[in-house]
């Protein structure tokens, strides 16, 4: 394959197992007053550089991710930074941040920018966009169906693709991009068939 790559596997599927972990453990983060949930992932952080083992830093991501919606849910009063104008150029700043560290130093670094960065996006997003894109929130909608389904389709595309033309069109560029297209159209009915029926369901348990 193309610069040693093995692009049949599905990244996308790496970060299950770590939710899986999050759903078990969300009853106890949901108990935790926001001191106790900052210790805790304290505590993870130093167990991971102790272990190494990626399970604890992954949960450091879910915490503070719980921390941010206690934030914005319960103190938040106003964006942190006032200039509009500014902001952005803040936020278009820490876009080039994760990517150079991400280059430049390590992923671990560029996981600690962009967690950074979610924190001021949250805050630009909340406190400065008023009316809401309608597409974008369809996108919403249907992000979490689409990225479990998006790669296996664009395997199945690329399959068809290959088959047909006699040509490996894994890096081709065009065939990506219509493939990401297919995958959005694909992912509409499977939404509605099985996602959607299922949070009315668990709406209801929760009555």
């Amino acid at each position: 394959m193309d610069k040693g790559e093995f692009a049949g596997f599905n990244y996308a599927y790496w970060s299950l197992g770590h939710e899986l972990i999050f759903y078990l453990l969300f009853p106890l983060y949901n108990k935790l007053n926001k001191y106790a949930a900052i210790a805790l992932a304290v505590i993870f952080a130093v167990l991971f550089i102790v272990t190494k083992n990626e399970i604890f830093y992954y949960q450091v991501f879910f915490l503070a991710g719980l921390l941010l919606y206690d934030y914005f849910f319960n103190h938040s009063t106003g964006a942190v930074i006032k200039n509009k104008i500014f902001y952005a150029i803040i936020l278009a700043g820490l876009f080039v941040a994760v990517n150079l560290s991400n280059k430049m130093i390590s992923e671990k670094c560029s996981d600690m920018v962009t967690l950074v960065a979610a924190f001021f996006i949250f805050d630009y997003v909340l406190h400065y966009v008023r009316q809401k894109n309608k597409w974008l929130m369809k996108l919403g909608d249907i992000s979490y169906s689409l990225y479990l389904n998006h790669l296996s389709i664009l395997l199945l595309v690329y399959t068809l693709l290959t088959l047909y033309t006699g040509k490996l069109v894994f890096y081709s560029r065009l065939p990506y991009y219509s493939g990401v297209l297919i995958a959005v159209l694909v992912t509409i009915p499977l939404y509605s068939i099985m996602e959607k029926p299922s949070i009315k369901y668990l709406k209801k348990l929760r009555k």
